[in-house]
């Protein structure tokens, strides 16, 4: 807040507060004027309120006095705003219970910000190195505004008073505030109490602070509590401590509490009052000792009680007495009796108030002689079964029995039973485990009595039977041998996993009962076995043997491959002894068979009742296309019958390509191709595999392959086809491959050259024959006219020779061409697709030259009418072939008509040929293009050369 009062007489002032040379209100302001009448002064003041806003309003501020004829200026006055909050704006104490925390906050605004902060306790600087029971917490400040925490721990009565937080800024200036007081009150003497019924209990509170409390109330129960006033003494205040106590008579169990007022808080303290019924037992009736033997007693109490002492004979027995030793807090002694004695224990506790004693029942000693009734026994054992051994003495307390070995190796102390008379101790030896000898130890106390030792005899096997291999249907024998004489010797093997074993054979054991022979007749399976001896202990097992039953697991099967391949052929016995296995070739069919040499067979064990067996070849040769077999043979022993068996046989193919052949489609194998014919490629495949594809290539030259149709023909063979123009392949590689997915590829080429034949010739000549005169296709054709009226088109033309590696003939042949009676006569006129483009007098013209006796032509209506009496043909025909006709430019050369006579076979020739003569004389007729041609027919199709021997001289040109 800012104030400013200015005083004058006579004058007119006006007070306003500047801050940096602009006029500052303040978040409000007010102003008074006051005229004293005595003295007629005026007093002008101006109160504006600063808000608080660190950093915003800090700076000097000048009150100025606008008063004529001058101002008036008053001292600079400077605002630094700065602020420190505690957190808590109680003045009163907080009271907190020990043990526990004091936790003190502060948080300073303004806009110069502290380097560190430090706090004060009762004034005084506050050492908060101690980082167990002090934690000072000053985080960085950040935008007008800084903190700062501390932590008190296991704080105590002398921990209360005022804590005050500074912070210390760059000039050194250190800026503090109280935070609320704290007093610490530490209330104790409140434990749990466990006392017996019928006794006096007595609860103390002891109240500690730096003040006193205001009151102090009893409470008994909980939840729910009732207030106990009997007996309740307060106490005095007295160097920052005050009891307070509760005298019970007979209480009952409970929770009890006290309550402390304090004035600013309440504090309470409570306890659980146990009553209980408290016992002492030991070892109760009489035991039986052996002399100079300790005897080790205990003493039970059921609730608290923790000083026990020990009596024997009435006299209390101390730490000190050289024969007894106390342990784990009394409750264990430890006496040597040397006469029959009587025993008790006592416990006594002081609590609540009191001290309690109870005694136990005597227990009675008697003092006995110590003697063996059962020794271990000499038993011949088995290594692989376990045994068990036993001795057993008269039973007495405190009594031991060890066992040890016969070189005094201490074993174990068996299994343990007493029946109240006597101590009987087993113990049993796994097998593998067995010593020579065992004897047990009885001892009580410093007694000690040893039995005899039970000597142990391993039976073991001098010679056990061996891994056999036999054929099926016949028999095998096992010899065992043992170092000890025995009543029973079998033969074992187990059906399952189970455990479970059956005896078979028949079994000869020798007269020293040592060893024995067992024979099987006609096993029929593979198996485990093992010779058993019967034992003291159950049955001693050899070691198992395999007896292999011989058999071809699988057989090789036929397998195909390719010149010059690797390849190898598969089978797999069970046959664990590999010199018994062979590979064997036969090369007629299985007539005769031969070994084949070691150095290419691999026998490997997959499993132990799979042998793989495998013959390789490195590369093959024609020769190793063969049938094979594998073959197992036992050689017959005094241990073994023997046998021979075979696996079935395997033929080892060869994979190609058996034949790339053509043939033309619609001939007969005698009959030569042409050119035209279209020829059809066969390519057969031998192999046990499909392959992917089969593929042809028509061209050497080329690098792309096409794939056909491929088809199964049985027995491993496939064929596919593929066809094409002959005039195509000729004299071109024709490659046919086949594609496996493992094996790459077969390939077969053949060069195409056939010899060929030519294509008959076209027999134009109606009246004319074309013959051939080699009995073998067509190496040379002739052409000769039969009619008498025909003659060769061109008499130099009328022998073509066949060239048998082309196909083609060496030149053509001239038709025979005959004139008959019939003739129909093409003439062409053609004005512009039958439209009127040209003018009258050019249609009139086209149709003077077009008419004849016979037709008239209506070009309006499309059609053609016969001039003669109706039985001449003049219909119109569209597709009539078209020639051009021209005479020098009078007929344009685009106006086209179509026009077709017809004439009967009776008409006139000499007319015919007059109306050729009358109607081109003028006009050459050109028939140059293939498709328009200017035709007489007559029997057949005629060239015009034809039709010239027809026409007279004048005609100037038919072409």
């Amino acid at each position: 807040m800012l104030s400013c009062t200015i005083s004058y007489k006579d004058l007119g002032c006006s007070p306003l507060w500047y801050k940096d040379s602009s006029i500052f209100f303040g978040s409000s302001s007010t102003r008074t004027i006051e005229t004293d009448t005595d003295t007629n002064v005026t007093s002008a003041s101006i109160v504006t309120q600063v808000p608080f806003s660190p950093g915003h309003y800090d700076g000097q501020y000048v009150c100025e006095g606008a008063c004529s004829p001058s101002e008036l200026v008053s001292e600079v006055h400077t605002i630094k705003q700065q602020y420190i909050s505690t957190g808590s704006n109680e003045s009163s104490t907080e009271v907190i219970a020990s043990p526990g925390k004091i936790s003190r906050s502060c948080v300073y605004q303004g806009a110069e910000l502290p380097t560190s902060a430090v706090w004060y306790f009762n004034g005084e600087l506050l050492d908060t190195s101690d980082s167990a029971k002090y934690n000072p917490i000053f985080p960085p400040p950040r935008s007008f505004q800084a903190s700062s925490w501390l932590y008190v721990y296991d704080i105590g009565v002398s921990d209360g008073g005022t804590y005050s937080c500074g912070f210390v800024f760059s000039s050194g200036e250190i800026l503090s505030a109280e935070t609320r007081p704290v007093s610490v009150v530490d209330l104790s003497g409140m434990d749990t109490c466990t006392t017996t019924a019928n006794t006096t209990v007595t609860l103390s509170c002891i109240y500690s602070a730096i003040q006193d409390f205001e009151s102090i109330t009893w409470y008994q129960g909980y939840p729910t509590t009732i207030e106990v006033t009997t007996e309740v003494d307060t106490g005095s205040f007295v160097d920052g401590t005050r009891t307070s106590t509760l005298v019970m008579e007979s209480p009952d169990t409970d929770y009890y509490l006290a309550v402390v007022d304090t004035g600013n808080t309440s504090l309470s303290l409570a306890t659980y009052l146990m009553i209980v019924e408290v016992e002492v037992t030991s070892v109760s009736g009489e035991l039986s000792l052996y002399l100079g033997q300790d005897l080790r007693l205990s003493c039970s109490v059921t609730r608290g009680m923790y000083d026990i002492t020990w009596h024997v004979n009435g006299e209390e027995i101390t730490r000190d007495d050289s024969s007894a030793e106390i342990q784990r807090q009394g409750r264990i002694l430890t006496y040597e009796f040397t006469e029959n004695s009587t025993v008790t224990c006592s416990a006594s506790e002081a609590s609540c108030g009191q001290e309690i004693t109870i005694t136990s029942d005597e227990v009675f000693i008697t003092i006995s002689d110590l003697s063996f009734i059962e020794h271990p026994q000499n038993i011949t054992i088995s290594s692989t079964a376990s045994f068990s051994l036993s001795c057993s003495v008269p039973y007495t307390s405190n009594m031991r029995l060890y066992w040890l070995t016969s070189d005094h190796r201490f074993e174990g102390y068996g299994r343990q039973r007493n029946d109240g008379t006597t101590m009987t101790s087993t113990l049993t030896v796994l097998p593998g485990q067995a010593e020579d000898g065992y004897y047990c130890s009885a001892t009580v106390m410093d007694s000690v009595q040893v039995s005899e030792v039970g000597t142990i005899t391993e039976l073991t096997f001098l010679s056990e039977p061996a891994p056999a291999v036999s054929v099926s249907g016949g028999w095998v024998a096992f010899n065992c041998e043992l170092s000890s004489s025995v009543s029973n010797i079998i033969l074992i093997y187990s059906e399952d996993e189970s455990g479970s074993y059956t005896a078979v054979g028949e079994a000869t054991i020798a007269d020293d009962g040592n060893s024995a022979i067992i024979v099987i007749e006609s096993p029929s399976e593979t198996s485990s076995y093992q010779c058993a001896a019967e034992a003291s202990n159950g049955w001693a097992l050899s070691d198992p043997v395999s007896l292999t039953i011989a058999s071809i697991s699988s057989s090789p099967d036929d397998t195909y491959t390719t010149i010059g391949s690797y390849t190898q052929l598969w089978g797999s016995v069970n046959c664990p002894d590999h010199d018994l296995i062979s590979w064997q070739k036969s090369e007629d069919s299985g007539e005769t068979w031969s070994t084949l040499p070691d150095d290419g067979i691999t026998i490997a064990d997959l499993f132990s009742w799979n042998t793989l067996v495998i013959y390789t070849l490195s590369s093959v040769d024609t020769d190793d296309f063969a049938d094979y077999r594998i073959k197992i043979e036992v050689e017959a022993s005094s241990l073994n019958e023997g046998g021979v068996m075979y696996s079935e046989t395997a033929t080892l193919k060869r994979r190609y390509i058996t034949g790339l052949t053509w043939s033309v489609n619609g001939r007969s194998d005698d009959d030569k191709p042409v050119l035209t014919d279209t020829v059809i490629f066969t390519c057969n495949l031998s192999s046990n595999i499909r392959p992917i594809k089969m593929e042809w290539k028509k061209d050497a030259n080329s690098r792309r392959y096409y794939s056909e149709t491929v088809t199964s023909l049985g027995d491993d063979t496939y064929s596919t086809e593929t066809s094409t123009t002959l005039s195509l392949v000729l004299n071109k590689d024709i490659t046919c491959r086949a594609r496996f997915r493992r094996y790459g590829y077969l390939t077969e080429t053949i060069t195409f050259s056939p010899e060929l034949d030519c294509p008959q010739l076209d027999e134009r000549a109606n009246s004319g024959i074309i013959y051939y005169d080699s009995s073998e296709g067509h190496s040379m054709a002739k052409v000769e006219c039969t009619s008498d009226d025909a003659v060769l088109e061109d008499s130099s033309d009328y022998i073509a020779m066949c060239d048998s590696t082309t196909g083609q003939w060496n030149s053509t042949l001239t038709s025979c061409l005959v004139v008959s009676d019939d003739i129909v006569l093409w003439k062409s006129l053609s004005y512009k697709g039958f439209s009127y483009c040209g003018t009258d007098a050019e249609i009139e013209y086209a149709l003077s030259i077009a008419n004849t006796e016979d037709c008239a032509i209506d070009l309006a209506n499309s059609k053609i009418e016969c001039l003669n009496d109706g039985s001449g043909d003049c219909s119109f025909d569209s597709t009539a072939t078209t020639c051009t006709l021209y005479d020098d430019g009078l007929i344009d050369p685009y106006m086209r008509i179509s026009i077709k006579y017809y004439i009967d076979g009776d008409a006139d020739v000499d007319a015919i040929k007059a109306d050729i003569r009358n109607g081109y004389t003028d006009f050459e007729l050109d028939c140059s293009s293939r498709r328009r041609r200017a035709l007489i027919q007559g029997g057949g199709w005629q060239s015009l050369s034809a039709a010239k021997a027809l026409i007279e001289d004048d005609v100037t040109e038919l072409g």
